[in-house]
């Protein structure tokens, strides 16, 4: 029976290394690591040592340097990397496809990343592509193709081709209508908070009441609690 064909297992020794070995107990890698952490999605275990991190096949062949300070969950077919405060992004093969040349970096979302250069943040592709310059203050994740963005304090939403398909402003008025009963209009006072950005609410997004209750929620302003779903519209009212 090949290795292919059996589970893997990581295994501690008694001096607290860790190593992998098969279902009938035959080591395949010797305990020699801090940790170590069999990724499925990608074929490749990930290994601790000296308190950096690199990648090894399941055969125990070195893939990688062992040189990460960090390497994020595999998303989007590429994984998270940093080395002395810069990130890149490596393939399931352990190749760097995009250089470490960022200051904060983030997981793919929907075949895009958001990246930080020189305190600004802008969105790349999976080649490494700048698709949305650095020039916003922050860029909350993609859902449903669009993204949060902060610029001067001021905020708005653009789509995965970069465009402000909901121009950065420094207010917004919102309202929902109530979805047992569309007579009832919720409204939501104040500036358009980086929490709807947080939480991927958009302009165009639908959002349903539960009920006009009066009590304190931290984005409804007194109007209750809600939930996101595919019901009721946001109407923009713009000040």
């Amino acid at each position: 029976m090949d290795i292919s064909a059996q589970q893997l297992t990581p295994f501690k020794n008694d001096d607290g290394k860790y190593g992998i070995k098969k279902t009938d107990g035959k080591e395949v890698v010797p305990p020699i690591y801090e940790n170590v952490i069999i990724d499925e999605a990608s074929g490749l275990v990930n290994v601790q040592l000296n308190n950096k991190y690199g990648f090894i096949d399941k055969n125990g062949k070195k893939v990688t340097d062992i040189k990460y300070d960090y390497i994020a969950t595999f998303s989007g077919g590429l994984y998270l990397v940093e080395v002395d405060k810069k990130y890149g992004y490596l393939d399931a093969n352990g190749k760097e496809v995009i250089p470490l040349i960022y200051d904060d970096a983030n997981l793919f979302s929907e075949g895009l990343a958001r990246v930080m250069q020189q305190k600004k943040w802008g969105i790349i592709d999976k080649s490494g592509k700048v698709i949305v310059p650095f020039k916003y203050d922050d860029i909350y994740g993609f859902k449903n193709g669009r993204a949060g963005v902060v610029l001067n304090l001021q905020y708005g939403f653009i789509d995965k081709k970069g465009n402000e398909i909901v121009p950065v402003k420094s207010s917004y008025l919102l309202k929902a209508r109530l979805a047992s009963d569309p007579s009832v209009v919720i409204s939501f006072t104040g500036d358009f908070p980086s929490a709807y950005l947080c939480h991927n609410f958009c302009l165009g997004d639908t959002l349903q009441i539960k009920r006009p209750i009066f009590k304190e929620c931290p984005y409804c302003y007194g109007f209750g609690t809600y939930t996101a779903n595919e019901r009721t519209v946001y109407e923009k009212v713009e000040v």
